[in-house]
């Protein structure tokens, strides 16, 4: 739930500000991520689980004002957040390998092919801006 979070509260901060075309990635992000939420409490709940929703993560800040440097803490800090869930995905395979979770280790490499793309995204956006500059970037999102 900390990713359905932040790229709500990034998506807000985008679209805000008129970023309309990373705000539109960023919202396709989050409708994934409440995807994958809602698969994986279907999963727990077959089981006879109780998903919790409960989400004590901390998030990234926004503080009210929107400057060139806005977008590259962004995107920062999604690249962070799709890394440690790239690693979460990676250690909760194992385990559902060790339980022979053969379905619930299928749904996973779903979501980890996913996170991996959007990681790797990320990182091209990032690279992009180290090359052309921010002000020219935010040109061709706007």
């Amino acid at each position: 739930m900390t990713s359905v979070r932040q790229y709500l509260l990034h998506f807000a901060v985008l679209k805000n500000n008129g970023i309309n075309r990373l705000a539109e990635k960023v919202k396709n992000e989050l409708n994934e991520e409440l995807e994958h939420a809602n698969k994986l409490a279907e999963r727990i709940l077959l089981f006879k689980g109780v998903p919790n929703f409960q989400d004590t993560n901390e998030i990234s800040k926004h503080d009210g004002k929107f400057t060139k440097d806005t977008i590259q803490k962004i995107l920062e800090a999604n690249l962070k957040l799709e890394g440690k869930g790239i690693k979460d995905i990676k250690e909760t395979i194992s385990i559902a390998e060790k339980e022979k979770d053969f379905v619930s280790v299928m749904l996973l490499e779903e979501m980890l092919k996913n996170e991996e793309e959007h990681f790797h995204w990320i990182e091209k956006q990032i690279d992009l801006i180290e090359l052309m500059g921010v002000e020219n970037y935010l040109r061709t999102q706007i």
